[in-house]
């Protein structure tokens, strides 16, 4: 029987391939990809899931793409970076990143 995120992943194919074999994109690589008009899902699962298995994080802050954008790509990399016993780069913290309102 085919695990939950499986099933996911089949039903929302990427060109790129699987995650797990696939890219290692950092923060900053993946707001300029969504920027350009990709997917900003599977973009930010390729994140998540390249961050977990020791992707780059960026020091430098990644381009602005659309706020509830910033604000979620800020809180997966914060997330990331407790998970990994790393601290987290200063441009997660900045107050604009953060939503004054529910998403």
């Amino acid at each position: 029987m085919p695990r939950p995120s499986e099933v996911w992943a089949a039903r929302h194919e990427d060109p790129a391939g699987p995650v797990p074999g696939g890219p290692r994109p950092s923060p900053g690589e993946t707001a300029e990809r969504v920027r350009a008009g990709a997917d900003w899902r599977m973009a930010m699962r390729e994140l998540f899931v390249g961050l977990l298995m020791g992707g780059p994080f960026d020091q430098t802050e990644p381009v602005r793409v659309e706020p509830r954008f910033d604000s979620y790509l800020a809180a997966v990399v914060e997330h990331v970076s407790a998970a990994r016993g790393v601290a987290a780069p200063a441009w997660v913290l900045a107050p604009d990143r953060f939503l004054h309102e529910l998403w």
